[in-house]
C-alpha cells in the first residue's frame, strides 16, 4: 500500500511541475518578460494571466491541476502519511479517526507497611565504605572499623529503625 501511494505521489509531482513549468514558458512567451518576472516575484500575478489569456494558458494550468490532485488523493488516501501532514500542520487529527475518551482508573493505593515493635532513635549515623561499590551504615562512630574512620562520614539526622529482634 506504501508503495503505491509513494509512486502516485512521484507521478502526480512530476506531472504538476512538468504543468507548471509548461505554464511558465506559457507566460514567458504570451506575456513577455514583465509577466514572467512578474510571476516569479508575486504569484497572484499568474491567477491574473490566466484569467487574461484563458485560450494560451489552460491546457499547462489543468495538466498542473491534475498533477497537483493526484498527489493530493494520494497524501490523503493513506493514514500514515495524511496524519503526518495533520501533526505537521498542528491539527488536532485525522478527520478518519474517531476520538474515544475511555474512563481513566484509579491506581491502587500503595499499601502502608506497619512495623510493629519498640523503636530506637539514633542521634548520630554514620557511613563508610569497605568495598567499591558498598557502602555500610552503623549508629555510633565506635562501630565503625578502625582502618575505616578516616573515610567514615557522619550523616545528618536521626533515624528511626524497628528493633525486629522481639
Amino acid at each position: 500500500m506504501m508503495a503505491v501511494t509513494l509512486l502516485a505521489i512521484l507521478i502526480g509531482s512530476l506531472i504538476s511541475m512538468v504543468g507548471g513549468l509548461w505554464f511558465m514558458l506559457v507566460i514567458a512567451t504570451e506575456g513577455g518578460v514583465l509577466w514572467f518576472v512578474g510571476s516569479l516575484l508575486f504569484s497572484p500575478v499568474q491567477l491574473v494571466f490566466l484569467m487574461i489569456h484563458w485560450k494560451e494558458a489552460k491546457t499547462p494550468f489543468f495538466v498542473y491541476l491534475i498533477g497537483t490532485s493526484i498527489t493530493l488523493t494520494a497524501v490523503m488516501t493513506n493514514p500514515l502519511i495524511r496524519d503526518a501532514v495533520f501533526a505537521e500542520l498542528g491539527m488536532p487529527g485525522s478527520p478518519a479517526v474517531e476520538v474515544v475518551e475511555e474512563p481513566v482508573e484509579e491506581p491502587e493505593a500503595p499499601k502502608k507497611r506497619i512495623r510493629r515493635g519498640p523503636v530506637e532513635v539514633h542521634d548520630e549515623i554514620w557511613s563508610y565504605k569497605p568495598s567499591p561499590n558498598v557502602y555500610k551504615t552503623v549508629y555510633s562512630y565506635e562501630e565503625v572499623p578502625e582502618e575505616f574512620r578516616d573515610s567514615a562520614v557522619k550523616l545528618r539526622g536521626t533515624q528511626k529503625t524497628p528493633d525486629l529482634s522481639k
